[in-house]
């Protein structure tokens, strides 16, 4: 998928939530500020809002959490618009809190054997750290969130799996299918390409002398704000 490719299929996505105010950056911005940290642009409660119009927890349904899964990755990554192009690397059985300080932007697209889009969550109840990933195939997007800690690929997936269950049973009153068969081996190898692309020793190289990186506040009618990246930008990864 080139650069285009990618901004056509955010366009879209983008316009399929569109209406009035919920996809006003400066609204998601005001959200931002209230519920984020430095690392994570907008949480998950922030995107579950757009996706489902602010209607009440209880009126949740499950194409709500989809498509705000969907949301929270390209409208995450419509602010950085960087696409990071890794050769092949080992997988990581590890999950490290290490990533929180790590990333070079809010969120990353990444070319490889896998192409997916790869973001932090804070939780906005107990700012539980995650790692979500949002896999870009050519008939479908799969999101898998991993939960950060000191523990292994499998630990970080369980303990995510569970939450999502809880929630889902608090929501709907049932929990949800299994997760794919084969998912531990995949995560792993997408783990090991963040670990690639965050590693202290990790080149990353544009054009000329740019450099990756969230975008500064503006001083902006009405007061300070975020404005998208107008470019696509690719990144080279060498190095790590």
């Amino acid at each position: 998928m080139t650069g285009n490719d990618v901004a056509a299929a955010l366009t879209t996505l983008w316009r399929r939530f569109s209406g009035r105010r919920w996809n006003d950056p400066q609204f998601l911005d005001d959200v931002a500020r209230v519920l984020g940290v430095w690392w994570c642009y907008l949480p998950m409660a922030g995107w579950i809002a757009i996706a489902s119009r602010g209607c009440p927890m209880e009126e949740l349904r499950v194409e709500d959490a989809v498509n705000a899964a969907i949301l929270q990755a390209v409208g995450t990554w419509r602010m950085t618009k960087g696409i990071y192009s890794v050769g092949p690397v080992p997988p990581s059985d590890h999950m490290s809190e290490r990533l929180l300080g790590a990333f070079p932007e809010w969120c990353m697209y990444v070319k490889g054997e896998y192409n997916f889009f790869v973001s932090l969550e804070s939780d906005v109840h107990d700012g539980r750290p995650e790692l979500r990933f949002l896999l870009d195939f050519p008939d479908s997007l799969i999101s898998i969130p991993v939960h950060i800690g000191e523990w292994t690929v499998e630990e970080g997936l369980r303990r995510a799996s569970d939450e999502a269950q809880k929630s889902a049973f608090n929501i709907l009153g049932r929990i949800l299918p299994e997760g794919p068969p084969g998912i531990i081996p995949l995560v792993k190898s997408l783990v090991g390409v963040v670990d690639a692309i965050t590693a202290p020793g990790a080149i990353i190289t544009g054009r000329g002398r740019d450099r990756p990186g969230n975008p500064e506040p503006v001083k902006a009618r009405g007061g300070w704000t975020l404005f998208p990246r107008e470019k696509v930008r690719v990144w080279n990864v060498e190095g790590a």
